[in-house]
């Protein structure tokens, strides 16, 4: 209870002067900000994943940096910070997460008397667009004087999260293709080809997206264009062997049990499930996993279309 009533001290009374936000504050945090959202450009890595979702969905609300925009700083004032806050805490969702040895209805019921919103009208999660195909592949290069490059390919998978066997049949055939040091990526572009220092994929599950980043030599980049593309079209094609999607969902089912295994993971699990609106049970998503077929690989992955190659050097 005593941690309940601490909560909502900070959420429910922040300290307000005269309608703005902890007034004292805000230049700090404003130049703390400002450092973070420089710093981006420190870790070329990834700093290339992100302009590569920048570029490639551009004029969509998925292309904007949750850290935001240096620019935009300079206009905030702490009453902004103040209407904005309460704005969030009355029109959006509340989700509350509570693990441990308790009594379930005792502690409900302290949530239902502690926790007093003033509420408006709530906004519901609008869903991203993962149907859009692109007109063209997009090529971007930036030359910033490096001696390693930094490639980024970023594809449109055209598989909705909410159709449950295409998804975690995408999430195997991602594991296959880039998803680990067990992958086509790893042993045959990284390992046998030396072409790369670091190569994987990673899949964007709200937006559709699959996303492959490596590290080359700066003289390899058409090279490495022509190899990912084959490699991905190897699976795309069924060209993988059984060891191949046992070791996917090995690594996928090991991933999701070690992190299922703690509170916070446990919470994180949750809270994706509730606000993706699938609810699905932990269980539920291994047994999907587990019963994923070389059919099943071939189906999630045959749509997937290149869109954006982004390209740091």
């Amino acid at each position: 209870e005593d941690v309940i009533d601490f909560i909502n001290e900070i959420v429910n009374r922040p300290f307000i002067v005269d309608g703005e936000f902890n007034p004292s504050m805000i230049e700090i945090e404003k130049n703390a900000l400002k450092d973070e959202i420089e710093a981006r450009i420190n870790d070329k890595k990834s700093y290339a994943l992100l302009r590569c979702i920048e570029e490639m969905c551009e004029g969509e609300p998925y292309s904007i940096d949750q850290t935001g925009y240096v620019d935009d700083l300079k206009s905030i004032t702490a009453k902004d910070i103040a209407d904005t806050y309460y704005d969030f805490i009355s029109t959006s969702n509340i989700y509350i997460s509570i693990e441990g040895d308790f009594n379930e209805d005792r502690v409900l019921e302290i949530c239902k008397n502690k926790f007093k919103f003033n509420r408006g009208n709530i906004e519901s999660i609008k869903r991203e667009d993962i149907f859009k195909i692109p007109e063209n592949i997009t090529y971007t290069t930036e030359i910033m004087g490096m001696q390693q490059g930094k490639l980024v390919m970023g594809y449109r998978t055209m598989v909705d999260y909410k159709d449950y066997k295409k998804y975690y049949s995408l999430m195997v055939g991602n594991s296959i293709f880039g998803g680990g040091p067990h992958s086509k990526l790893f042993n045959n572009v990284r390992e046998k080809e030396s072409m790369c220092y670091y190569a994987h994929s990673t899949l964007e599950k709200s937006k559709g997206l699959m996303l492959v980043s490596s590290g080359i030599e700066l003289d390899l980049y058409e090279k490495a264009l022509k190899l990912v593309t084959k490699e991905l079209d190897d699976v795309k094609n069924g060209n993988f062997s059984d060891k191949d999607i046992e070791n996917a969902k090995k690594s996928i089912l090991n991933t999701f049990r070690a992190s299922h295994d703690s509170i916070s993971g446990e919470s994180d699990f949750t809270y994706n499930q509730f606000i993706s609106d699938t609810n699905l049970k932990f269980e539920e998503v291994t047994d999907y996993i587990s019963g994923v077929s070389r059919e099943d690989i071939v189906e999630a992955m045959k749509n997937i279309v290149e869109d954006t190659v982004y390209y740091i050097k």
